[in-house]
């Protein structure tokens, strides 16, 4: 088996600095940000409703449609109760129709309530992240 020769020493980090002249140190300094953009930003983070209109909107439709909905499973929730006591003076067809437009909307209010609470979350995830990686 053959082994390795060992490594020569490493020099000291400061003398590979000047070895690589001062354009490398120039190119290793993190960037500097803009300070209108810094203050811009410390401002948003200690006054949320500082933000723009256009994102106080976007809260506002999320919100708006969460509302809808809800308010929309209420309704069913309403329309259920009166089925449940309508259903013993109704005949079987009737019963059987009743029951068919309950279920398509029950279903398609909670596929809807479930595309705005996902929508909702990703873009509240996203948002997290964002502050995270700053």
């Amino acid at each position: 088996m053959t082994t390795l020769p060992p490594m020569p020493p490493m020099p000291p980090i400061d003398l590979a600095a000047k070895a690589a002249g001062p354009q490398a140190s120039e190119a290793a300094k993190p960037p500097q940000a803009d300070p209108a953009s810094a203050h811009k930003f410390a401002a948003l983070m200690n006054d949320p409703a500082a933000a723009t209109p256009q994102a106080a909107a976007h809260h506002d439709l999320a919100a708006n449609a969460m509302q809808s909905e809800q308010d929309s499973l209420r309704g069913l929730d309403e329309r259920m109760r009166a089925f449940t006591e309508a259903a013993p003076h109704m005949s079987v067809a009737e019963v059987t129709a009743a029951n068919i437009r309950l279920t398509h909307d029950l279903t398609m209010a909670t596929t809807r309530l479930s595309l705005v609470t996902t929508v909702t979350k990703k873009s509240n995830d996203s948002f997290n992240s964002l502050l995270k990686n700053q």
